[in-house]
């Protein structure tokens, strides 16, 4: 009997939905939707050229997300990232990264030590410059890194979906703020030794430390302050 030819593989379609969810994301992370704007559902229809109801889902799911905030019968708007809540929030995902690169730390590879030993030195660099919008561009990639090794999926897809948010706050925050530089590259370099010359144990601490989950910065909150001349 004549075969037939083999069907051709169809990608799944999207739905409106996620790709109304994935414009505004990338228009509040990309910088074209500000920090404290307000999203009003007419104008999102306009652009999107889409139905009011998915945009809905859009935006229900980047509040969950952390990247928009509501107020019922008010206002829909982007998160204005404020950096007095900063430690705040970099503790909170801290909980989960630390874990992440425990479980990380136990499969990797010498080469996948390697290259986020450079990741981490090129992250201190970027501080040293004073460079932030870099610096959280490159540690942002070496936290993905290690929660690609992270063995325990269900962390992972947690730490995945906090760490955007986490991003976001981070960029708007040290560019608008006068950061402690030094210390914060002091605590990288720390993170770069532990994963050099330590043991699972030091590079768990080392991160504790970034994060602002070490005992002493516990007891001494880390000041973020104006810019200077501000």
């Amino acid at each position: 009997m004549p075969i037939p030819a083999a069907p051709e593989e169809r990608k799944p379609r999207r739905l409106i939905r996620d790709q109304a969810y994935d414009a505004i994301q990338k228009a509040i992370l990309d910088g074209d939707l500000k920090p404290g704007e307000v999203l009003d559902d007419a104008e999102l229809q306009r652009w999107l050229k889409i139905s009011r109801t998915p945009i809905r889902q859009a935006l229900y799911a980047l509040t969950l997300e952390g990247l928009i905030e509501t107020a019922p019968q008010a206002h829909t708007r982007v998160v204005r990232p404020r950096p007095e809540q900063a430690v705040d929030y970099l503790q909170a995902i801290g909980v989960l990264v630390v874990g992440a690169t425990t479980l990380a730390y136990r499969v990797a590879t010498p080469d996948d030590r390697a290259g986020l030993i450079e990741a981490v030195h090129v992250s201190v660099g970027h501080l040293e410059e004073h460079d932030g919008r870099a610096f959280v561009h490159t540690v942002a990639r070496y936290f993905a890194s290690v929660n690609q090794l992270n063995p325990n999926l269900t962390l992972r897809r947690l730490v995945a979906q906090s760490a955007v948010a986490l991003g976001y706050n981070l960029t708007v925050v040290v560019q608008s703020m006068d950061m402690p530089w030094e210390e914060i590259a002091a605590g990288y370099r720390e993170l770069a030794r532990a994963w050099e010359t330590g043991g699972s144990d030091a590079v768990e601490r080392a991160t504790k430390l970034v994060f602002r989950l070490d005992e002493d910065a516990l007891e001494h909150p880390l000041i973020i302050g104006p810019p200077t001349g501000a």
